[in-house]
């Protein structure tokens, strides 16, 4: 394999696995990381590293600031929520789209993720349930066949997926969460629009809600380290 080549393929390696561990929550928003680190851990140079890094920051993921160095991005409670905004925004559009033009097919395919969600909402499988949780909503958009929706959407699907990892879930959490999703599927195979995105509306906004609540506790719990970056906005687009 040339270098170049071979080059790239290590820097996207590279980017997969620590987007993963944003992703899942293994790295905090605001945390700091050292390319040396990363390095060693990933068995890599640090030029594969800075290149990962580079494609992380175009994602919105990480934030790299000269002389400061480079961070996962911040996520404060405010923008949790325009997070949840502008989702909800694109969320409810294209079940409007896909209700138009085929509600038969985007019931068919709630209809078999939440199946799925069924068998995955244990505290054991709560990574799967998530990412079934996140397959759910992209079948929404997927449905509305506008590929303007749908890049729009890819802009913020991670920041939305990392959002939702950070909240503790648990076989509580879990039953709310699936009931949600039986009842959005059950209205969208009957058609009942309306019913649909009042329940797609009061779904969305829990995610921020709930964010802002574990922030706000975690506030009240302990003293912030006074050496952190002051970051207050994320880069949500």
């Amino acid at each position: 394999m040339p270098k170049r080549t071979q080059a790239h393929s290590l820097a996207g390696s590279a980017a997969e696995q620590i987007r993963r561990k944003i992703v899942d929550g293994a790295l905090e928003p605001g945390q700091a990381l050292s390319e040396n680190a990363l390095a060693a851990e990933l068995g890599v140079s640090k030029t594969p590293i800075r290149e990962a890094l580079l494609r992380l920051e175009a994602e919105g993921l990480v934030q790299i600031l000269p002389q400061r160095g480079t961070f996962v991005f911040p996520l404060s409670g405010v923008d949790a929520h325009a997070l949840g905004e502008f989702r909800c925004m694109l969320e409810v559009e294209a079940l409007r789209l896909a209700m138009q033009r085929d509600t038969p097919a985007l019931a068919a395919a709630m209809k078999a993720i939440v199946a799925k969600m069924r068998l995955a909402r244990t505290h054991a499988e709560s990574l799967t349930y998530r990412a079934l949780d996140d397959a759910l909503h992209r079948a929404i958009i997927a449905h509305a066949h506008n590929p303007y929706l749908t890049n729009s959407y890819e802009n913020i699907a991670l920041l939305v997926q990392t959002l939702r990892n950070r909240l503790q879930l648990n076989v509580r959490v879990h039953e709310q969460s699936l009931k949600d999703h039986k009842a959005l599927a059950r209205f969208v195979a009957k058609g009942q629009f309306d019913k649909a995105v009042g329940l797609l509306k009061s779904h969305i906004a829990k995610t921020p809600d709930d964010y802002a609540n574990r922030l706000a506790l975690q506030c009240a719990t302990r003293d912030p380290p006074s050496s952190s970056p002051d970051f207050r906005s994320a880069r949500i687009s």
